[in-house]
């Protein structure tokens, strides 16, 4: 598991408190009134474009089912990297990914 799995797995395990403090350290700003759910994919998506140089064109399912731990076995921050032109559509990237 790389340093980024091991960060995206940790975000589950933190309360509210403690998911506040990780906002303010990323952000450098007063975490926004979000339930947890939404801070650990804020967070998440945040941990990503700093590790892999920014995903924001990924399909929000994908992005979801990868901070749930639902992607494929073999979908990891290596595969990512690794595939160096992802598709813009949506519906291409879960092929690709593994998803369709």
């Amino acid at each position: 598991m790389s340093r980024l799995d091991h960060k995206l797995a940790a975000l589950a395990t933190l309360s509210p408190a403690q998911l506040r403090e990780e906002w303010l350290s990323m952000f450098s700003e007063e975490a926004p009134d979000f339930p947890p759910s939404m801070m650990r994919r804020v967070i998440a998506y945040r941990l990503q474009e700093q590790e892999l140089g920014g995903l924001q064109f990924l399909a929000p399912d994908i992005v979801t089912a990868i901070l749930e731990g639902r992607q494929p076995i073999e979908l990891n921050t290596r595969t990512l990297l690794r595939t160096s032109e992802l598709p813009i559509e949506w519906k291409e990237q879960r092929k690709v990914l593994g998803f369709a």
